[in-house]
């Protein structure tokens, strides 16, 4: 105790010592522990969140659009923005999306397309079996009757010319059905220049007694240079086909207006039969094989039903298109061909 001279106070000065020494850092990583592990805690749940944001949805995502796709199914998509490595996936996954489509709808159309040609040579082999027949049994009836000499097959020079007429009518349908075969199966047609114009123009001259007997008018519009990419004989054929069934399809004495001009990229020629018609429900048959919209008409003429259907073989193999149809009293043959 102590008192200051100029001080009526007294004072006592106590002093502490502490000799023990304590380490403080387990007691403050203990009070510190369950903080920490709340931060833990708070930082791994947003981590989590940026996680599924930024990379597990996205994923997810993609998954299901892949998923999609291995049940055939290309309508999922994966709509992103994203410029990284998962926005580059998920646009050549779309990509490939697309051109899965593409292709399957190709080969399904294509699948299509064979059945069809199947199915149409099919229609064909039985048509031509039938076809021919008819001839054949025609022909071994007169034969068996000129062998047995039974009347009135005993007169041989009667008969022989109408086997040799029958024969020559199969010859023919042979090879227009060999023909057919041919174009039904050949791939591409060697193609060069061709003058449809003059094509036209030598088959009416060369056509010029049929019209004649049946004392048809030919009128002609032909431009020059109607050039097109095509077959010189094969084209004749079609173009001999579709003037042959104007002239028979045709009322003695009326007039066929052949017209041919450049439209566009295409080179279009129409044959107008004047005073013709064809029945609504025959025009859509009108190129199938054998078919005939008049029997009788047919049968006079020496048809087969094929020379329409060769016809339209050989535009579509040179890639163009044709078409019959009926305008006001007339009936009107178009063919459309790429020009060169």
């Amino acid at each position: 105790a102590f008192r200051f001279a100029d001080k009526q106070y007294r004072y006592v000065l106590m002093y502490f010592m502490i000799t023990k020494e304590e380490n403080v850092f387990p007691r403050t990583m203990r009070r510190s522990i369950p903080v920490m592990i709340l931060v833990v805690i708070l930082v791994s749940l947003l981590c989590s969140v940026i996680y599924t944001l930024l990379f597990a949805r996205p994923i997810r995502k993609l998954s299901r659009v892949s998923g999609a796709m291995a049940r055939l199914d290309f309508d999922a998509k994966c709509n992103t923005c994203r410029g990284d490595e998962i926005g580059d996936l998920a646009r050549d996954l779309n990509s490939l999306s697309g051109a899965l489509d593409e292709k399957i709808k190709e080969l399904e159309a294509e699948i299509v397309r064979v059945q069809e040609l199947e199915r149409q040579k099919e229609l064909f082999f039985a048509a031509a079996s039938h076809e021919l027949k008819t001839p054949v049994t025609s022909l071994e009836g007169n034969l068996r009757g000129m062998i047995e000499g039974v009347e009135p097959y005993q007169d041989h020079e009667e008969y022989l010319a109408r086997c040799l007429r029958t024969t020559k009518q199969m010859e023919s349908l042979i090879n227009e059905i060999l023909t057919a075969s041919k174009m039904q199966s050949a791939g591409d047609i060697p193609l060069g220049q061709v003058d449809l114009g003059e094509v036209f123009r030598e088959k009416l001259t060369e056509m010029e007694d049929l019209f004649s007997i049946r004392e048809i008018q030919v009128q002609t519009e032909l431009e020059e240079n109607l050039m097109i990419s095509g077959n010189q004989e094969l084209t004749t054929l079609a173009v001999g086909s579709f003037l042959s069934n104007a002239v028979f399809y045709s009322t003695e004495g009326t007039t066929i207006r052949v017209t041919g001009s450049r439209q566009g990229k295409n080179v279009v020629t129409m044959i107008r039969n004047a005073g013709a018609h064809v029945d609504e429900k025959d025009l859509p048959h009108l190129f199938e094989p054998f078919y005939r919209s008049d029997q009788s008409r047919s049968r006079r003429s020496g048809g087969s039903g094929l020379g329409l259907y060769i016809a339209r073989l050989i535009i579509t193999k040179q890639g163009g298109e044709c078409f019959v149809r009926n305008e006001g009293e007339d009936v009107v043959a178009e063919i459309r061909l790429p020009g060169r």
